[in-house]
């Protein structure tokens, strides 16, 4: 189905009243979703094209939602449900963009809306390998590219910018694309809008493919970070990189003191979740999904982006 058709299909199924129904069912669920960059309007964002989602759209995207659910803070999500009885969601934002922090957290404050930020303080202030690497156009990365770099290079900046440097397949100097925040830049974000700070590693690295020693650094290094720059911001709860986690990292977070975490993919999050913290679910939410079509995945209703 071409990308009119589904525009055409997505309409029809909001209209014909069955995503009222479906949301019904899931009054007691929370649904995560997971976004990454913001591209503040003006600004044509470079890079991964998936996660660099305009301003204008995050923001058509946020009245959708708040128009049949309730955003609620990602710590509350094993609470009871509220006394409306409406679904809710929770919004986060991986990597801490700087585009995220300015335009993505000012879109929330004018609605008065949460979310929480996972951040690597590894990558503060830089270019990152993925938006570095991708292809212009918004082709996105070598799938070749890819592979090597999260799995022989675990997925650790440095290592993948160095070879690809070395490779002479690349531009010497690798600065293309969106910017990850400052220091300064999250210390405005926490003054001045509702956001929670998560631990997203200390550098981003493919947690399954390193050391169970390395794994721990990477986890306690961020937690601690994050506790001494923003004590009252910070929430113990992990998002992994790339979304790779395994039983062995699972227990290694519940070790060092987080109190869940988060995966990149996956749906609602039902009333048993807090049965497996360190393995919630989140929808994620590319560029190039349509408003209609966040709105029947919100409904519990899988449509084609």
């Amino acid at each position: 189905m071409n990308r009119r058709l589904k525009r055409v299909a997505e309409s029809a199924i909001l209209a014909s009243g069955v995503p009222r129904l479906t949301r019904r069912a899931h009054r007691s669920r929370v649904l995560v979703l997971a976004y990454h960059n913001i591209v503040p309007t003006g600004e044509v964002a470079e890079g991964d094209a998936t996660l660099h989602l305009p301003q204008r759209e995050f923001a058509q995207q946020l009245d959708a939602i708040r128009r049949t659910h309730d955003v609620v803070p990602l710590a509350s999500i094993f609470d009871a449900p509220g006394v409306r009885g409406r679904p809710r969601v929770v919004i986060t934002f991986d990597d801490a963009y700087a585009g995220a922090l300015d335009a993505g957290l000012r879109e929330l404050a004018r609605r008065d809306m949460p979310s929480t930020v996972f951040v690597a303080p590894g990558l503060l202030g830089r270019v990152t390998w993925w938006d570095a690497l991708s292809r212009p156009g918004g082709a996105g990365l070598h799938e070749a590219v890819r592979n090597h770099a999260l799995v022989e290079l675990a997925g650790k900046g440095d290592g993948v910018v160095s070879w690809a440097k070395s490779s002479g397949n690349f531009p010497a100097e690798l600065q293309r694309g969106p910017r990850i925040a400052r220091l300064e830049e999250i210390e405005r974000a926490v003054a001045e809008s509702r956001v929670t700070l998560g631990s997203h590693t200390w550098s981003h690295p493919n947690l399954r493919a390193l050391t169970d020693a390395d794994v721990r650094e990477e986890l306690s290094s961020s937690f601690e970070w994050l506790r001494a720059w923003f004590p009252d911001a910070t929430i113990p709860w992990l998002s992994y990189p790339y979304g790779f986690w395994s039983e062995p990292v699972r227990d290694i977070a519940a070790e060092v003191g987080y109190a869940a975490a988060v995966r990149v993919e996956g749906g609602w999050v039902a009333a048993e979740g807090a049965r497996a913290p360190y393995e919630i679910p989140r929808l994620n939410v590319p560029f190039g999904m349509s408003v209609n079509g966040l709105s029947l995945r919100l409904a519990g209703i899988a449509a084609g982006r």
